[in-house]
């Protein structure tokens, strides 16, 4: 048995799960399979704007001072998941669509091999702003295929309303 740790959240743990399912049926050995997969893990880039830092705060992973500050002065700040797995800020502008537009910008900075990946989308009861995403990302890089979830469980109430989720 091995564990994976995603070092993402919501449909990057898809994502995970579908690069295994294709390292099965490539017929690879169990090594092999942790190897690949931990590699792809190390190579995808999970990035998120949320309308609401309320969630961040309550859990410890943003502090009060900042929450409210950045509540205050109506920042958004683009976040990404570490590959150590923690939550760390790239950039933050003033409104939820210049957040968007920065997260969607250095996503693609970032991106590498990007013909062999898949997109994968996640919103919290936001369907239109993640088609925005997904047009804006595909005007500027091909993949290989997009997936577009709502948010489900856990990643609902991180997430929250408004949320959006982006892994490549």
């Amino acid at each position: 048995m091995h564990v994976f740790n995603s070092c993402s959240a919501s449909v990057g743990e898809t994502l995970v799960g579908l690069k295994i399912q294709e390292c099965e049926q490539a017929g690879m050995t169990f090594e092999q399979v942790i190897d690949t997969v931990e590699e792809f893990i190390a190579g995808k880039q999970t990035m998120f704007v949320l309308e609401s830092l309320d969630t961040l705060r309550k859990n410890g992973r943003l502090s009060t001072m900042k929450a409210i500050l950045a509540t205050a002065l109506k920042i958004k700040p683009v976040m990404h998941g570490t590959r150590e797995g923690t939550i760390e800020a790239l950039a933050q502008v003033r409104s939820m669509n210049k957040a968007l537009v920065r997260m969607v910008e250095l996503l693609v900075e970032r991106a590498e091999h990007t013909e062999e990946r898949i997109l994968a989308i996640t919103h919290c009861n936001c369907p239109q702003r993640a088609q925005m995403v997904k047009e804006a990302i595909l005007e500027r890089i091909r993949v290989k295929d997009v997936i577009i979830e709502d948010t489900n469980g856990i990643s609902s109430l991180y997430a929250g309303d408004g949320g959006i989720i982006v892994v490549l």
